[in-house]
C-alpha cells in the first residue's frame, strides 16, 4: 500500500545500514527536478511488538531518500507500506542498498554480522540465498570485520577491498604492519595473499614481502598442507632462481647473431643448464 506520509512521523530504522547517509547534493538536486522517482518504506510501528500507534512508522529502505526530503524542506514523502517482521526488515533493506551499491563493503559486513551473529534471524547460507549470493560471499565480507575500521578504509584507498580481504587472515596486532607494507610496496593482490601466507608461515612481515615480490612465481605455503620448512623452500628458490635465468638467457639469446649464439650457447648458457640440473638434482635428493 502507498501513501503520502508525513516526514514527522517516520523515525529511522533501528539498525542503520549506513553510517553516513553521504553527500546528498545530487539526490536533493534530482528530487527538485524530477520528485521522488520510488517512494520509501516503511513499516507500522506496532507490528513489533512496540506500542501500537497508526501515526508512526519505522523506516525499512530510501534512507537517503527521506533525509534529503527532510533538508528540502517536504512536509511529507510517498512511502510504501509494508507488513514486515525485524529480520525481513533487515532483508529488504539489505536487498535495496546491495542492489543500488550503496553499501560500503564494510557496513554491508556489519550488517552480515548483526543479522547471523547478533541477532540470529538466519545463517550465512540462509542470508546468501535470500539475498542472491554466494555463502562465500558472506564469508568474505564478514572475515573484514577483523581488521579494524580505519585500517579497512586506508587500504581499501591506498590498493583495494581485495587487498583488504586477505590482511583480514592475519591476527588484528599484525594488520597494521602488513598494511603499512603492502601500501609502500604498492603490491598486487595476489602478491598481497602469498605476503600473508608467508608471515602466517612464520617469517616476519619484511621477510613476507620479499619472498612475495621477488619469488611471485614460487608456490607459497599452506597451513592446510606439509607444515612450513624453511630450508625445503631455500632450496625450492634456488632451483627457481636458475630455472629463469636459464629461460631469461635462452629468450635473450634468440636476438643474437647465429654466430653469437654459438658463442654464448658454449660459455654460459650450457654451464647454466648443467647447474640447472644439478639444482634439481640435489634437491629431489636432500628433500626425498
Amino acid at each position: 500500500m502507498t501513501e503520502r506520509l508525513p516526514i514527522q512521523s517516520i523515525r529511522p530504522p533501528r539498525f542503520k545500514l549506513r553510517r553516513e547517509v553521504g553527500d546528498l547534493i545530487d539526490l536533493k538536486a534530482s528530487m527538485v527536478a524530477r520528485g521522488l522517482l520510488q517512494p520509501i518504506v516503511v513499516r507500522k510501528v506496532g507490528q513489533t511488538g512496540q506500542p501500537s500507534n497508526k501515526e508512526w512508522f519505522e523506516l525499512v529502505a530510501g534512507h537517503r531518500r527521506w533525509v534529503a526530503a527532510a533538508e528540502l524542506g517536504w512536509t511529507d514523502i510517498e512511502a510504501n507500506i509494508i507488513e514486515a517482521t525485524d529480520a525481513e526488515a533487515v532483508e529488504l533493506s539489505l536487498v535495496e542498498n546491495i542492489q543500488r551499491g550503496e553499501l560500503d563493503p564494510y557496513e554491508e559486513a556489519d550488517a552480515y554480522r548483526y543479522y547471523i551473529k547478533e541477532k540470529g534471524y538466519g545463517s550465512g547460507k540462509e542470508l546468501a540465498a535470500k539475498l542472491g549470493k554466494s555463502p562465500a560471499h558472506i564469508s568474505q565480507r564478514l572475515l573484514l570485520l577483523n581488521i579494524p575500521e580505519e585500517e579497512f578504509t586506508r587500504v581499501k584507498s591506498a590498493l583495494s577491498i581485495s587487498h583488504a580481504e586477505q590482511l583480514a587472515r592475519l591476527p588484528e596486532v599484525e594488520i597494521r604492519d602488513m598494511a603499512d607494507a603492502l601500501i609502500e610496496t604498492k603490491m598486487s593482490s595476489d602478491q598481497a595473499k602469498a605476503a600473508v601466507d608467508y608471515r602466517r608461515a612464520g617469517l616476519s612481515v619484511e621477510q613476507a614481502v620479499h619472498r612475495a615480490i621477488e619469488y611471485a612465481d614460487a608456490p607459497t605455503p599452506t597451513l592446510k598442507g606439509k607444515q612450513w620448512d624453511a630450508h625445503r623452500v631455500a632450496r625450492e628458490q634456488i632451483v627457481l632462481t636458475l630455472q629463469q635465468a636459464l629461460h631469461r638467457v635462452d629468450f635473450n639469446m634468440a636476438d643474437l647473431p647465429d654466430t653469437e649464439q654459438a658463442v654464448w650457447q658454449q660459455r654460459i648458457r650450457a654451464p647454466l643448464h648443467g647447474l640447472t640440473d644439478v639444482a634439481l638434482k640435489t634437491e629431489k635428493e636432500i628433500g626425498a
